[in-house]
């Protein structure tokens, strides 16, 4: 595992860097979603509401931690921070999933 090579300090700006994210995803989301509900027509308030309800607050952040998992930027960011090798490559995915858990747990 990295974290041998890695320092507890480098863990906690890392894990802080990637909630500063999702939290600021989660409230530009927000600000998306009362920005719609404000700019629809009354006749369509009940569909919009219908598919909003669908994406909540948690579901999207899901959404977009699964897209930036599966994308390989998360990779590419994770090699230049930890290295190169495989376990390197993998361990600020596995650092941003546990975020996102602990995010999820919170809510």
């Amino acid at each position: 595992r990295v974290s041998s090579s890695v320092d507890s300090s480098e863990i906690a700006l890392s894990i802080m860097g990637i909630l500063t994210v999702l939290i600021a995803i989660t409230i530009a989301f927000e600000v998306i979603v009362d920005k719609i509900k404000e700019e629809s027509p009354a006749t369509m308030l009940p569909i919009v509401e219908a598919l909003l309800s669908e994406m909540t607050v948690l579901g999207f952040l899901s959404m977009v931690t699964f897209l930036a998992a599966t994308s390989g930027g998360i990779k590419k960011i994770s090699r230049l921070m930890y290295g190169d090798s495989e376990e390197g490559e993998s361990y600020l995915k596995e650092l941003f999933e546990q975020a996102h858990f602990m995010l999820f747990l919170i809510m």
